[in-house]
């Protein structure tokens, strides 16, 4: 049989039906592509929506930050203020010896 085949010679016909077929293929090529792309991106958004990211799931309070007023931030001023008194006292230079633990027991000002 392979003979048979060896003899024919390649004609311009098959030559154009080659071409043609060709052409089948990448059509058909572009849409599975096309295809699989667009159901890679489904997938994409609707994980994305299942699952946000923290700066998404923050951001309206984040907005709702700039519009704080002043009057407000003064409730927190006790804590914020022991919180400064504490840096204060334990910064590196106010400490005699270093160690990793924090600040020494005795020069700890603030009561817990």
């Amino acid at each position: 049989m392979s003979n048979l085949l060896q003899t024919c010679s390649y004609l311009q016909d098959d030559r154009e039906a080659d071409a043609i077929w060709e052409k089948i293929d990448d059509h058909m090529d572009s849409r599975r592509r096309d295809r699989r792309e667009a159901r890679l991106k489904a997938e994409l958004e609707k994980y994305r929506a299942e699952n946000p990211k923290i700066t998404e799931q923050f951001a309206d309070l984040k907005r709702k930050l700039a519009d704080i007023q002043v009057g407000l931030t003064t409730a927190i001023g006790p804590y914020t203020l022991k919180l400064q008194d504490h840096r204060a006292v334990c910064r590196p230079e106010a400490q005699a010896g270093r160690h990793p633990g924090g600040c020494h027991s005795s020069q700890r000002t603030l009561t817990p």
